[in-house]
């Protein structure tokens, strides 16, 4: 506790007897017990406040992944569209081979 020893307790324990007399002491000791327990949750408070604002901002993050995917991933039409482009050249292209041998067949 404070890294006080137990020698080092039983003195300030003394000294406080002395200063504050053996009538006042316990109230000296519950005014010091409840300052202690406020500053305690006090802390505790902060403590939790900026963990939830932490998590906020990791929640923030995880929310912005999909946003950042789409610009990776193509929308569906945009694949259709693609697709049927690229259909469209395999069908040219059949289209001028099969002409293409038809005009050898010719010779």
């Amino acid at each position: 506790m404070f890294g006080i020893g137990f020698g080092e307790l039983v003195l300030l324990l003394v000294l406080a007897l002395i200063i504050f007399g053996p009538e006042k002491l316990p109230e000296v000791a519950k005014t010091l017990g409840k300052y202690y327990r406020q500053f305690k949750d006090y802390t505790d408070t902060l403590k939790e406040t900026v963990e939830r604002e932490l998590n906020l901002e990791e929640l923030k993050r995880i929310n912005d992944i999909p946003e950042d995917i789409k610009n990776i991933v193509l929308p569906s039409e945009e694949v259709e569209k693609r697709k049927r482009e690229v259909l469209e050249k395999l069908k040219k292209k059949r289209e001028e081979v099969s002409g293409h041998n038809d005009d050898e067949g010719v010779r």
